[in-house]
């Protein structure tokens, strides 16, 4: 699932979460289930991969991200089980910056810019 994507389907089912839309409930938490577990297998391809020379960075910066959006959907079931809507406010912010990372990569390497010592994590 595109990281945007992710995102925009996040923000929606909070938005109908914290209004009490539960239509579809269990759909919705399949695809946020899905979408954990292939954040999970990608995190992995990279934590067992070294990085190319150079890439140590963004190879970080890619595993920030994925943990963030992963931790963001965590936070949506962590709501459901308790209802604290704090959950839901930590997990859009979670996953937005995971978002962010994720887009300045995409950017960057579009661009063919240098990762330097100047981007930081989280």
């Amino acid at each position: 699932m595109d990281n945007n994507i992710l995102l925009q389907f996040l923000r929606g089912f909070i938005k109908a979460l914290r209004v009490g839309q539960h239509e579809d409930l269990d759909e919705n938490l399949e695809t946020l289930r899905m979408a954990q577990d292939h954040l999970a297998l990608i995190y992995q391809e990279y934590e067992q991969e070294d990085a190319p020379e150079g890439a140590e960075l963004l190879r970080e910066l890619m595993m920030e991200a994925l943990h963030l959006m992963f931790l963001g959907i965590e936070e949506v079931f962590h709501y459901l089980e308790d209802e604290n809507e704090e959950h839901l406010s930590e997990a859009v912010a979670l996953a937005e910056e995971g978002n962010d990372i994720m887009t300045s990569i995409k950017h960057a390497v579009e661009n063919n810019q240098e990762w330097t010592s100047s981007a930081s994590l989280g």
